[in-house]
């Protein structure tokens, strides 16, 4: 029986930006409320998520992946933006989002996605939208303190290069989920 690896592909982002969301983070969560903060060394930007995959099938799936990637060019990346998934009305999921997306970086995702769609992945139906996930809201009567606090803060991260892809392995614990990289791959420099 082969073992199924929880996979996805994504970005990881500098220690000086995960250290400002951190900080963010620690303001927001004095709001209380129900809330599940991800750890800061956890942030990242996921470009593709790819769920469980058969150990065998990821053999099939990583050159496919490297194809992608190596026709791709590193773009520049900046964090600016707060809100909630789906809505700001019922908010799941607090995120921090790009001042832009880079052509560069829709590039990369198509690419990624055509790639995997002749592998039997299905594409995603929602619009690209990357994002670090700062923390995950649970059903709760408590989290208007933290919806005024969110329109009323500001963020603004440094600029940094993007310049690799990482597929990485998850494993969820009860502490959180374990990123371990299985491959890390470079973007063509511009």
């Amino acid at each position: 029986m082969n073992e199924s690896i929880r996979t996805f592909i994504a970005i990881e982002v500098p220690e000086d930006v995960r250290s400002e969301a951190g900080r963010l983070q620690k303001q927001l969560a004095t709001t209380g409320g129900m809330v599940s903060w991800v750890k800061p060394q956890n942030l990242h930007l996921t470009v593709k998520f790819l769920g469980s995959v058969d150990a065998s099938r990821l053999q099939i799936v990583l050159p496919l992946i490297r194809t992608a990637v190596s026709a791709s060019h590193s773009f520049d990346v900046q964090f600016e933006r707060l809100g909630c998934f789906p809505n700001d009305r019922q908010p799941r999921v607090v995120w921090l989002g790009l001042t832009e997306l880079p052509t560069a970086f829709t590039g990369l995702f198509c690419s990624i996605e055509e790639q995997l769609a002749a592998a039997g992945f299905p594409k995603e139906t929602r619009a690209f939208k990357p994002h670090l996930t700062l923390a995950r809201i649970r059903p709760s009567q408590h989290i208007n303190s933290l919806m005024s606090a969110l329109k009323a803060v500001t963020f603004h991260s440094k600029s940094f290069r993007v310049q690799e892809v990482i597929v990485m392995k998850s494993q969820l614990t009860r502490s959180g989920a374990i990123y371990t990289p299985l491959e890390k791959l470079r973007l063509q420099s511009t």
